[in-house]
């Protein structure tokens, strides 16, 4: 706050030390390109997180991602569970260069080794939402295998809209995703079918 943002970068080691001394059971690692030692990632995630979604909240990760503004940019990953009541509760989060298929793989393989280090076992039973980004498809495959990795809706009607851009048929897989049965989501399918097969095969 009072200092250059490169001073603030130069203090992030220290910083992380700090962290992982005063709270223990916190993961506080940065890491330097190793050319040349530039920022290139930060992960952080505190011991009262950790413990607090291990034993208070749903086995539901959501994954995203914002891009920060500051002078040197970069992007912000984010592991966020979700207590009994429904709220927001910050699991992980990481500091970036960008977005790419790279960096999510790397915080996905921190986050595996944060949660089996303080369980016994993987959960089998988690879910992770996220959106379609190549890097967290294959990053869930590769570190969380027993996972179900469901794709955030408002996402997947996004793409849905800029591929047939119909609203009747956004509207259906709207609804599609509301079905409580899989009788229900069948019916809703077979009306996407009815107007567009492309689509149909698209949501399948």
């Amino acid at each position: 706050m009072h200092r250059s943002f490169d001073e603030g970068y130069r203090l992030l080691p220290q910083y992380c030390e700090q962290v992982n001394r005063t709270n223990p059971g916190s993961i506080a690692s940065v890491y330097g390109n190793p050319i040349d030692n530039c920022f290139q990632r930060l992960f952080i995630s505190f011991q009262a997180s950790i413990y607090g979604f291990l034993n208070g909240c749903r086995l539901l990760l959501g994954l995203v991602r914002t891009y920060l503004k500051s002078k040197y940019l970069g992007t912000l990953l984010l592991a966020t569970g979700f207590d009994g009541d429904g709220a927001l509760f910050s699991l992980a989060f990481g500091v970036v260069n960008e977005e790419n298929d790279e960096n999510w793989l790397w915080f996905l393989s921190e986050l595996h080794d944060l949660l089996e280090i303080n369980t016994e076992n993987m959960p089998p039973r988690l879910t992770i939402l996220s959106d379609r980004q190549k890097g967290i498809v294959d990053g869930v495959e590769a570190y969380f295998p027993t996972a179900f990795h469901g794709i955030c809706m408002r996402h997947l009607s996004e793409s849905f809209q800029k591929e047939f851009s119909n609203m009747t048929l956004v509207n259906l897989l709207w609804e599609a995703a509301h079905a409580l049965t899989e009788i229900e989501f069948e019916a809703k399918t077979l009306e996407i079918e009815e107007i567009s097969q492309d689509a149909a095969y698209w949501i399948r």
